[in-house]
């Protein structure tokens, strides 16, 4: 049986190694903090909020987008021609393509990818509405389906390279039927077969603008 005196005994033996613990934990704590700071005395802040050149990255970043907003010579914007295409060719935002689908699943996969490769583009029904369109608009190239109404993608393809006005044009014969043949003696600079394909419909978009923009500067020289 436990006497009260070696209880207490006991209950200050605890008390003393509870202290003595804490203590030791508290130097620990210390200790780590003290070098954590001596650590972070090491490293220059310097290096991490500035540049070379004493200007920091935020700076830095402003004024490179300022840069890229604007020409070198008269402060003006740049043009958008400078961004490039998925391919790494230059394209100018301004291009126009008029693509005329009856299909509105297709119309809205075909905006999405011209879109996205830095296309502007129009649309048209049906092959009577196009014609106005292309004499109206003037667009780089026409994309059209051959089974669109009132007039159709062949005739419309025709029509656009008999006319002084339009035959510059490029026009993309894109299908559900194999006629390639066909479009190529309706004067048709290239012809797809669908379905639908993302990189072959903006390569071929981007093959015929590059040939178009080539022959331009052979004209012009």
């Amino acid at each position: 049986m436990t006497t009260p005196g070696r209880s207490l005994d006991m209950l200050d033996f605890v008390g003393r190694f509870a202290a003595g613990f804490g203590s030791l934990a508290a130097g620990l704590a210390v200790r780590v903090a003290a070098s954590a700071r001596d650590e972070l005395k090491m490293v220059d802040p310097q290096e991490s909020t500035e540049g070379p050149d004493g200007s920091s990255p935020e700076s830095g970043a402003a004024a490179g987008a300022s840069s890229a907003g604007h020409s070198a010579g008269d402060g003006a914007p740049a043009s958008v021609s400078q961004r490039t295409t998925p391919g790494g060719s230059p394209f100018t935002a301004s291009m126009l393509v008029l693509v005329v689908e009856r299909d509105p699943h297709i119309r809205e996969l075909e905006a999405h990818f011209l879109n996205e490769a830095g296309y502007t583009v129009e649309f048209a029904t049906d092959g009577k509405a196009a014609l106005e369109q292309a004499q109206h608009l003037l667009p780089d190239i026409v994309i059209t389906e051959i089974l669109v109404p009132k007039l159709d993608g062949l005739s419309l393809c025709r029509q656009l390279k008999a006319d002084p006005r339009t035959r510059g044009i490029s026009v993309l014969v894109f299908s559900i039927l194999a006629a390639h043949s066909r479009a190529t003696e309706a004067g048709a600079d290239a012809f797809l077969m669908k379905p639908l394909g993302e990189h072959r419909l903006v390569g071929t978009v981007k093959a015929l603008l590059d040939k178009q923009a080539s022959a331009g500067r052979e004209e012009r020289t």
